[in-house]
């Protein structure tokens, strides 16, 4: 079957290499995951691939009217796939900008000293409040997100979502522990095991959990104390809870960062881990 795919398609990927995605072309990334889905392309590979050539948009359309049928077809499935995926992307994008421009990794908080600026490429943020967000992993076992309560000084805003961007809990006083702060205990497909008291249990969907928080200044409240007050935050396993590690903390806010998708060929590698549960 991945003979055939690959057949059909190579026509068709051969017309749309050397131009990227708008919002009337079409790029060969979009063909690409036609076989990145159907043979299982390993996800972890090939993300700093090079950037295609842009074409002007007369050409992109000249050579979609020479298409036939048949690639018209791959052409229309690609692209809803790749709409459909963009939820994956978009969380992605926070690990991979993690690990590109400011050496973090899986649990650790990426946080910022001050509201972001434009060298901070982030998805829906503003530039009022510090963000402070990480990129979780269970597939190592259930792990918990220890989140202080209220103050007089901040208090969180903010959400919990899975690989597909799902939001399974909030956090802060419109949240689960409604201000008081707890242990958010995040448990992994399928688990089995013991599930200890003390803590809100939450089973989402898959492995990888990200977060995105906002400590929200009361009155009177600097920026320094919201930041203060959010690095209480703690990220530990449960088999760790009667001797939790220090939780890793990186202020992005001096460097570069950027978490946004990119529309070329590097947007699909990553998929098939997420769409089985598994983090890359």
């Amino acid at each position: 079957m991945n003979n055939v795919i690959e057949h059909e398609t190579s026509a068709l990927m051969n017309r749309l290499r050397g131009f990227r995605a708008n919002t009337q072309g079409v790029s060969v990334a979009t063909v690409i995951l036609v076989l990145a889905l159907s043979s299982g392309m390993s996800a972890c590979q090939n993300e700093q691939n090079s950037l295609p050539k842009t074409t002007s948009l007369p050409e992109v359309q000249a050579q979609a009217s020479e298409m036939s049928p048949r690639e018209k077809m791959i052409h229309r499935r690609a692209v809803e796939a790749a709409v459909w995926g963009m939820p994956i992307e978009g969380t992605r994008g926070l690990l991979l900008g993690a690990r590109n421009d400011v050496g973090g990794d899986w649990n650790d908080v990426i946080y910022f000293s001050k509201p972001m600026e434009s060298r901070h490429g982030f998805l829906t943020a503003n530039n009022q409040v510090p963000y402070f967000v990480a990129s979780l992993n269970t597939k190592d076992g259930p792990l918990v997100l220890e989140v202080p309560g209220a103050s007089n000084k901040a208090k969180f805003f903010g959400s919990l979502v899975d690989a597909w961007d799902y939001p399974f809990t909030d956090v802060g006083p419109a949240g689960a522990d409604k201000g008081n702060g707890g242990k958010f205990l995040l448990l992994p497909p399928g688990y089995e095991g013991d599930v200890p008291e003390g803590y809100l249990v939450f089973r989402p969907y898959t492995y990888a959990v990200h977060m995105a928080l906002r400590p929200v200044a009361e009155p009177g409240g600097t920026m320094e104390e919201q930041v203060a007050y959010a690095k209480a935050l703690k990220v530990y396993r449960l088999s760790e809870a009667a001797n939790p590690p220090a939780t890793n903390f990186i202020d992005a806010y001096p460097k570069k960062w950027d978490t946004l998708p990119k529309y070329d060929i590097s947007f699909f590698p990553i998929w098939p881990p997420p769409l089985t549960k598994s983090p890359c």
